[in-house]
């Protein structure tokens, strides 16, 4: 468990340094990307402002259905600038779904956002949980989940086998 805030301590490089600082329109690229995660970092922008709110929900919701937590953590995040919508789409990495690890969420799905459970003290994951003060985020977090939950043809997508479907 982290004592201290990686989040917020954390710095804000490109992926390729050399490569972006070299070419001035991936350089004025990562400084807008750069400016606007800073900007939710610090509280002063919501998820909506600086991700696609709609697209992040629908990762959360697949996180959430696939238990693949520890992809939320903010070292196994990076982030793409998409310079047709001007937003940033978060990119996951290392999700896997161990669920142990996880037990201090405390919840039974990560929208689950009641009582003592809309705030999170845990500095891993305060990142993934700050998205759910964004009411346009929890809207279509829980419009991604009432579609995998109800509408979604999980049997074609998993094929005819449906091995390890049934509960």
């Amino acid at each position: 468990d982290f004592k201290y805030p990686v989040f917020m301590s954390s710095s804000i490089l490109p992926y390729s340094k050399k490569r972006t600082y070299k070419d001035s329109s991936l350089r004025e690229l990562f400084q807008m990307s750069a400016s606007m995660l800073e900007s939710y970092r610090q509280k002063k922008s919501r998820v909506s402002d600086v991700f696609d709110a709609d697209r992040e929900a629908r990762l959360y919701v697949l996180i959430d259905i696939y238990e693949a937590y520890h992809g939320l953590v903010w070292h196994n995040r990076r982030f793409y600038m998409n310079p047709l919508t001007g937003h940033l789409e978060s990119v996951i990495y290392d999700a896997f779904s161990d669920n142990k690890d996880f037990v201090f969420m405390n919840k039974p799905y990560l929208g689950f956002n009641e009582g003592k459970h809309r705030t999170s003290y845990n500095y891993e994951m305060y990142f993934a949980f700050q998205a759910f003060n964004d009411p346009e985020f929890r809207r279509a977090y829980f419009k991604w989940m009432d579609y995998y939950l109800n509408e979604f043809d999980w049997s074609s997508y998993f094929g005819e086998t449906n091995e390890g479907l049934e509960a």
